[in-house]
């Protein structure tokens, strides 16, 4: 499966990663690469990354990570550590794959600020459904 089609099927139907402007860098087979530009708001009242902000970036990572097996995955389960306040930006999600099985993967995702500080990691099993990923292009009349 050429991998940029699901690069180029997220950044013209995700329409809430349009809206926090999250993008996918790069993407590979159980990897993917995600950033957000830190946008005033993106930031919480502490004037950092919000933390909801960062985990929607971790959450694009890991679905684009994990579908890249041509098969529509979901987040079954995740936890994440916020360990440095993110104050610069973009920030950028990487998600690597531990394992992988028939219907499950196990992802973790480090998330960093633009000078390179870790400022979060997560942890995540994807739900691999048996639908196709990104679905058959729509027919038109």
């Amino acid at each position: 499966m050429d991998l940029e089609i699901i690069k180029n099927y997220v950044a013209d139907h995700d329409e809430f990663a349009k809206w926090m402007n999250i993008k996918i860098e790069e993407i590979g087979l159980g990897y993917a690469k995600t950033s957000m530009a830190l946008e005033k708001y993106h930031r919480n009242s502490a004037n950092v990354a919000h933390g909801g902000a960062i985990f929607a970036l971790v959450d694009l990572a890991l679905a684009a990570a994990a579908s890249t097996y041509g098969r529509l995955a979901l987040t079954a389960n995740a936890s994440i550590s916020y360990i440095a306040a993110g104050k610069s930006g973009p920030i950028t999600a990487e998600a690597v794959e531990v394992s992988n099985t028939h219907r499950l993967g196990t992802y973790e995702v480090k998330v960093r600020d633009n000078d390179g500080v870790l400022i979060a990691i997560a942890q995540a099993t994807m739900y691999k459904k048996s639908e196709a990923y990104p679905p058959a292009a729509e027919k038109k009349d």
